[in-house]
């Protein structure tokens, strides 16, 4: 569920080769252009995180081949995306890439408050599970729809105490504990004893 109101200033509109998308990722001054490869290449396999006024999409060229040739191309011409820049934050935290020191609020369209807190998120309380598991579902959750996952731990590569062996042993009233935490940081929003993620 995303936040309503982004301005257009907040979002990258772009169609090129994909390594004049990286470049246009890299301007906005959050990560460096090794960072930017990677998270383009997350947004590109999990396309669950994109709102939906956002778009990755690869522009075929026709060379005018004829049909059976076509079969043979390899996508890989122009993208067309349009992004807003919290989401590139957004996977640039859920990756453990290093966040420019010198980045501005105002440039991405967030309180200072809610950008301080998500610059922050802990993989060692769990926070930043909850977080990247809420925005996939881009839905209003109880605490105990978060993560349902039969048991199993989804996000092997955070540093979470609470996997043991492949299995999450986060319980209920610990994430709840947690949504209450990040509702008051601002990064979700309460609605009754539900929480929805703010962008």
């Amino acid at each position: 569920m995303s936040r309503k109101g982004y301005k257009m200033e907040e979002y990258i509109i772009f169609e090129g080769m994909k390594k004049t998308i990286i470049s246009e990722i890299e301007k906005i001054g959050v990560i460096d252009e090794e960072s930017s490869k990677k998270c383009f290449a997350y947004l590109e396999r999990h396309r669950e995180l994109l709102g939906d006024e956002e778009t990755i999409e690869v522009i075929m060229s026709d060379f005018s081949l004829p049909e059976k040739s076509k079969a043979f191309i390899i996508p890989g011409g122009n993208y067309y995306v349009r992004l807003k820049k919290v989401t590139i934050l957004f996977v640039a935290i859920i990756l453990n890439l290093k966040i420019s020191k010198n980045i501005s609020w105002s440039t991405i369209g967030l309180s200072e408050k809610f950008l301080n807190a998500f610059i922050n998120l802990s993989e060692e309380t769990g926070e930043k599970c909850i977080v990247k598991e809420l925005a996939c579902k881009k839905k209003v959750c109880d605490s105990a729809q978060i993560l349902d996952n039969g048991g199993e731990c989804i996000n092997n590569h955070f540093n979470c105490p609470y996997n043991e062996e492949g299995a999450c042993r986060l319980t209920n009233e610990k994430i709840l504990e947690l949504c209450e935490g990040l509702a008051e940081k601002e990064v979700f929003d309460k609605v009754g004893n539900y929480f929805v993620y703010k962008i």
